[in-house]
């Protein structure tokens, strides 16, 4: 037993300057968070899918002959279904209207083509993100109108999956 406790404690002296640095830049990322989503955070997302939604966002789509010629299928009559809850659908198809959950389906007119359907939410609207047990569940309970929408979309257009 003297022996395990010697390793454990000279195992935990050789990280304790590790230990202290990432407490620092913890306390210093979660400030930096906690600032910049002050408003956010006093809503009704919880701070799980802010933060979620912050580190999606943070990241940029590098153009590519692969979004180039996705960009160039979207001048067609389509209409995107992606579950991501990034932007890139939103950057490649600029006047594409977007649709984030079955929220914004049930109180809008759509044309059925040239529009993106965000079904597990978007980092734009972080409490519309379907990320935990809880939110899967909800999204199957109420997927019953978002499930006649996109048949509709199946039988009558030509339909990019993404995600």
């Amino acid at each position: 037993m003297k022996e395990f406790q010697h390793l454990l404690q000279t195992f935990l002296a050789d990280w304790l300057p590790v230990r202290r640095g990432m407490s620092r830049n913890t306390v210093a990322a979660y400030r930096d968070f906690r600032d910049r989503h002050s408003n956010d955070l006093t809503g009704e997302a919880s701070p799980l899918k802010i933060y979620v939604a912050d580190k999606i966002a943070s990241y940029a789509m590098e153009a590519s002959g692969e979004t180039e010629k996705l960009a160039e299928a979207g001048r067609e009559k389509i209409a995107g279904i992606i579950t991501n809850y990034d932007r890139m659908c939103e950057t490649l198809f600029s006047e594409f209207a977007i649709y984030v959950g079955e929220s914004d389906l049930l109180f809008s007119d759509q044309a059925y083509s040239q529009e993106i359907y965000k079904i597990h939410g978007s980092v734009t609207r972080p409490g519309s993100i379907v990320l935990t047990s809880a939110d899967y569940a909800e999204f199957v309970q109420k997927r019953k109108y978002l499930s006649a929408k996109l048949l509709t979309l199946f039988v009558e257009y030509p339909v990019i999956f993404l995600g």
